[in-house]
This record gives C-alpha cells, structure tokens and sequence, in this order.
C-alpha cells in the first residue's frame, strides 16, 4: 500500500468520524439539561445541536446577568463595552474611536451576514438568534439611555428659563 493510499483511508476516517459525532442521537443527559432549562426539544435531535442549545442559554443567562447588573445606572461607557464584547464574540473589528452607535450598526450587518449564510441550519440560526437578541437588549439599553439623558437636558433647559425669568434676566 502506498503512502497516498493510506493518507486517503485516514482522510477518510476522520471525516466518517466528525460527522458520525455531529450526527449522534441526542443523550439523554443532555435532553435532561435543555429541559431543565426550559427548552423544547421536541427539534433537537442530534447532541451537537442539544450542546449547542446548552451554549446559547448559557450565554443568554450571561447576557442577561449582565444586563441586570448594568440596568441601574447604565452610562454610555458601560453600554459601549457590552457592544464591544458582543461585537468580540461576532468577530466584529472595531476600533477605540468607534460610536456606540458605529458598534451597534457594524453588529447588526455582521448577524444579517451570518444569517444570510447559515441556510437552514437550525444550530447556527439559533445562535445567530441569540446574538441578535443581545443586541437588541444593548439596542434598548443604549435608546433608554439617550432618552434619560435627553429628558434631563430638557429639565435643565427648563429650569435655566424658569431661573432667568424668576431673577429678571429675560
């Protein structure tokens, strides 16, 4: 047998290989995770796409914890660094001098990419769903933020004029 023959029976056994691993019947302690965690399994069939399920509410639980314990007094800077780490983990390049605005926008064409490539599968569109789902709650985070910072320049303009008017300087 040559070189190239057994080069070719070895490619070929770990291809068969990865793809009966990505094509193993779900466990049944890996069902047992997603439905503790509330999550139907009735279209997880393989135990790649159950650990994928496992992953995605892992992060989603990060996501909200994080959330959670930037929701009090939320700045721009904190809401930025959570748009920079989402834009990490997408593989997002973006730089010190960026907008968080410029961040939120450079997310969301990176996830209409990737959802445009992930076809019909359902592991890769859950994740994708899950990106998008964090970006949507920076998204709310970062406008609740603008809108605080507008009402209270407006209250600020507001009393500056009651000021003026109370002291005779109009």
């Amino acid at each position: 047998m040559s070189n190239d023959s057994i080069s070719s029976i070895s490619s070929t056994s770990s291809v068969s290989n990865s793809s009966s691993t990505s094509s193993t019947k779900l466990t049944a302690a890996t069902k047992a995770q997603l439905e503790a965690l509330g999550i139907d399994t009735t279209n997880i069939t393989t135990e790649a796409q159950g650990q994928a399920a496992l992953k995605a509410a892992q992060l989603k639980q990060e996501a909200q914890q994080a959330a959670k314990s930037a929701k009090g007094n939320a700045s721009e800077d904190s809401i930025k660094l959570e748009a920079k780490s989402l834009a990490s983990q997408l593989g997002v390049s973006v730089s010190d001098s960026d907008t968080t605005d410029a961040i939120l926008s450079k997310i969301s064409s990176k996830i209409s990419e990737l959802r445009a490539s992930a076809g019909d599968d359902k592991v890769k569109l859950a994740e994708i769903d899950m990106y998008e789902k964090q970006l949507e709650s920076i998204s709310t985070e970062y406008s609740s933020m603008q809108s605080s910072q507008q009402q209270l320049s407006s209250n600020m303009n507001n009393l500056a004029s009651a000021n003026k008017i109370y002291h005779n300087l109009d």
